[in-house]
C-alpha cells in the first residue's frame, strides 16, 4: 500500500472503514533528515477506491505531491481521504 525510494522510511497503516479513511505514519529511522517519494496506494487496502485528498496531519495541511522530507528519527501523519469508483 506504500513504497518509498528510501530504506530509512518505515510505515504504519491504519484503515477507518467507518469515515473511509487510510491513516499512513511514516517513520524516518535515520539520524539524519530523509527527503524522499512516497507511492500511496489505498486500493491494495480498500477494494475499489481512491484517493480524495490527503492531509498532513502534523501540520494541519493538504499535502501535495508524493514527496515528503523528515527528520531524523521523526515522523509524518497523514490522513487519505477516500472515494469509492
Amino acid at each position: 500500500a506504500v513504497q518509498t525510494d528510501t530504506p530509512a522510511i518505515a510505515y504504519l497503516l491504519a484503515v477507518s472503514k467507518t469515515h473511509n479513511r487510510v491513516y499512513v505514519i511514516l517513520l524516518n529511522n535515520s539520524s539524519t533528515k530523509s527527503v524522499f517519494h512516497a507511492t500511496l496506494r489505498p486500493e491494495k487496502l480498500v477494494r475499489g477506491c481512491e484517493i480524495k485528498s490527503v492531509k498532513d496531519l502534523c501540520c494541519g495541511k493538504e499535502q501535495q505531491g508524493n514527496d515528503y522530507a523528515i527528520p531524523g528519527f521523526g515522523l509524518e501523519v497523514l490522513a487519505l481521504e477516500l472515494s469509492t469508483k
